[in-house]
């Protein structure tokens, strides 16, 4: 592996990490939201959330909540909220 295709690889994982931080911080601030409310409220590529929800998910700082009727879409749609770890 070359230098200059080790630092591309290390700013795309920092952009990721910059992007999970910031998808969750929006599932804090507004817990048992949508996907797409999430993504429309705080101006979050979808692609992008729907993408960092997963990798919180795997993770386990997210977990999916009920089902309800999406403000933006209008069908029922999965909510996420963050995990609470014990300290």
């Amino acid at each position: 592996m070359t230098v200059h295709l080790a630092t591309l690889e290390e700013r795309a994982a920092r952009g990721v990490d910059a992007q999970r931080l910031v998808v969750l911080d929006a599932v804090k601030e507004a817990p048992y939201s949508t996907e797409r409310e999430l993504a429309e409220f705080f101006g979050i590529d979808f692609d992008i959330l729907a993408n960092r929800l997963t990798d919180l998910w795997k993770d386990g700082l997210v977990k999916e909540g009920e089902t309800r009727v999406c403000h933006v879409v209008h069908r029922r749609r999965a909510t996420w909220a963050a995990v609470v770890v014990a300290q």
